[in-house]
């Protein structure tokens, strides 16, 4: 078994264990669940309550510190890992792979940036009316209350949401969910420590599989491949060997070279928007043959 197929298994995993955990145990207006005597709350949620309350409670981003702290290390880990939706979406991906819709999403619509202000608009909305606006509509929120009695507009919300994984996959996390957008600022936060994810460089063949399985719509060859090819230090590589750039890459695609594979190792995928799945790993082709 490769390490990605056992990372994709940990995965599934740890999503079912969650989804449980967060159907059955979630209580309160906005999310929040005691673990081991540790109260753990959604940081959209927190937020949004202080805002509500003009209130600065420092319980608050104590329990939510735990959600804050895991993707200034990891990025969306929790999207891809952890959240009810996200499972939800990846269960129904068998299905929405072979949906052809013929409807396109406007091209306003269709910016990752809107979760952003999603999530500054819901904090605002939330000191305007007194209450925490957005969870009343959160299907994440929905999903995690459901055993309790779900919430008539969140639910209708969570719906909504699945008729639109059918036009586009992932379209939610991509373009709408708060919860994400926080987490890619929170991403950015940490951009120059925490953990990438890796994929072949110096002797990719650019069939672009990793983008094509990545649901998240991550430019995967920007970050990785191309910025690889202009490292001055490929080009001064090949005037040393004596052959063109061109001619060096697709000699590194027959033959191991120790000094191209030792620059690769500086490229990885630096996307804030990057949720961890492991899909693009389990994708890539030269990965596939390595056992």
């Amino acid at each position: 078994m490769r390490k990605s197929q056992l990372i994709l298994i940990l995965r599934h995993l740890s999503q079912i264990t969650f989804f449980v955990l967060l159907l059955f145990f979630v209580v309160g207006v906005f999310c929040s669940f005691a673990f081991w005597g540790l109260n753990i709350s959604c940081p959209v949620g927190s937020i949004q309550q202080i805002f509500a309350s003009k209130t600065f409670y420092i319980v608050l981003i104590i329990s939510a510190l735990p959600l804050i702290i895991l993707p200034i290390l990891f990025g969306r880990f929790f999207c891809s890992w952890m959240c009810p939706m996200g499972t939800i979406y990846e269960a129904l991906t068998p299905v929405t792979n072979r949906i052809k819709s013929p409807i396109k999403l406007p091209s306003f619509f269709r910016k990752q940036s809107n979760k952003m202000g999603i999530a500054l608009g819901s904090f605002l909305a939330a000191g305007i009316a007194s209450s925490p606006a957005w969870c009343t509509v959160c299907p994440v929120g929905a999903v995690c209350k459901s055993a309790t009695g779900c919430p008539v507009i969140g639910g209708s919300v969570a719906v909504v949401t699945l008729g639109l994984e059918g036009i586009e996959q992932r379209a939610f996390c991509k373009y709408v969910c708060p919860i994400g957008g926080v987490y890619v600022a929170l991403s950015k936060v940490g951009q120059k420590f925490n953990y990438k994810v890796k994929l072949p460089v110096d002797n990719c063949r650019e069939c672009r599989s990793c983008e094509r399985a990545c649901k998240y719509g991550v430019p995967i060859l920007d970050y990785t491949r191309n910025k690889f090819k202009e490292d001055p230090r490929v080009t001064e590589l090949a005037n040393k060997m004596g052959v063109t750039k061109e001619e060096l890459l697709r000699k590194a695609w027959k033959e191991n070279i120790t000094e191209l594979k030792a620059i690769s190792k500086d490229y990885s995928i630096a996307s804030p928007e990057c949720a961890k799945c492991f899909e693009c790993v389990n994708a890539c082709p030269l990965l596939k043959v390595k056992k």
